[in-house]
């Protein structure tokens, strides 16, 4: 279940507890998302997560295939033996500009590519699964 959905399934039982009791009052701050994120994608991120919830990192599906991104969002080069990032290539997002006119509410879509300079990523043990990127 992913944070939204706990959201939404929490305010569903608050309203649910304060019509059944009286006096009980609730409230729920709704998420909020920047509207730059919700632009036009051509792709999907499936998030995966550690066995204790933390996340690890994501797949970011496209047309060309499966790219893999870190917890930091780095695209994935090479994995240690542990299936660990060992490199990665930091990504520049961008908002593609059309040509034709459009309604404002019909927003460019974004297209992310990938920076030139290699980055390690490192980690403190054996069982640190996210460890952090050098450059």
């Amino acid at each position: 279940m992913s944070v939204h959905q706990r959201g939404q399934l929490t305010r569903f039982h608050s309203e649910l507890l304060a019509g059944a009791i009286p006096g009980l009052a609730h409230s729920y701050r709704p998420f909020l998302a920047d509207f730059r994120l919700t632009r036009p994608k051509d792709w999907g991120d499936v998030y995966a997560y550690t066995p204790d919830g933390q996340l690890r990192g994501w797949t970011r599906h496209l047309e060309e295939g499966g790219k893999e991104f870190n917890v930091d969002g780095l695209l994935v080069l090479t994995r240690d033996a542990k299936g660990r990032c060992s490199t990665a290539l930091p990504v520049k997002y961008q908002f593609i500009p059309l040509a034709e006119k459009r309604p404002p509410w019909d927003w460019p879509p974004v297209r992310f590519t990938a920076q030139a300079k290699v980055v390690t990523c490192e980690y403190r043990n054996d069982a640190d699964i996210t460890g952090r990127a050098v450059e």
